[in-house]
């Protein structure tokens, strides 16, 4: 047994990938809404203001580098951490004391699998908002019973 190996090398592995990864998708969410607010669309939801301030301040990487330093100096500044959730169609502008979708214990990311629509880490742009209401007015129609005299 030898640990001189390339999977044994230790100052790198699959953890500094996906925090850089991570950090990618938090910060392209955010550019994206920056962009959406300097637009003219709005946000709404208990963690609203947070998240404006946190687009505004955020920084952009279009074209740099993210090296893992710099990706765990970003995931540990709770004011720049969001995350997307397309299926709940919200934004997650994560704060470990605040969250809802995991009761039993603190971690340091959402389960966007468990998304509480109490939770005060959530926010929705207007996007989200009509994306909802088309959902609504499908499941709606889909509901109905159908009836020949209605076609």
């Amino acid at each position: 047994m030898t640990s001189e190996g390339y999977a044994s090398r230790s100052r790198g592995g699959i953890h500094e990938l996906i925090d850089i990864e991570t950090v990618r998708a938090i910060a392209d969410t955010l550019a994206a809404l920056n962009d959406t607010l300097t637009a003219g669309q709005g946000v709404s939801g208990p963690a609203a203001r947070r998240v404006i301030r946190a687009a505004a301040r955020a920084p952009r990487f279009e074209g740099s580098i993210i090296n893992h330093t710099s990706a765990r100096r970003l995931l540990a500044n709770q004011d720049a951490v969001l995350y997307d959730n397309p299926q709940a169609l919200l934004l997650c502008h994560y704060k470990r004391e605040q969250a809802l979708c995991h009761r039993a214990g603190i971690r340091d990311a959402p389960q966007l699998d468990r998304c509480v629509p109490g939770c005060g880490n959530i926010v929705r742009t207007d996007h989200h908002a009509m994306s909802l209401r088309e959902r609504a007015a499908t499941l709606d129609r889909a509901s109905r019973p159908c009836t020949a005299a209605g076609r």
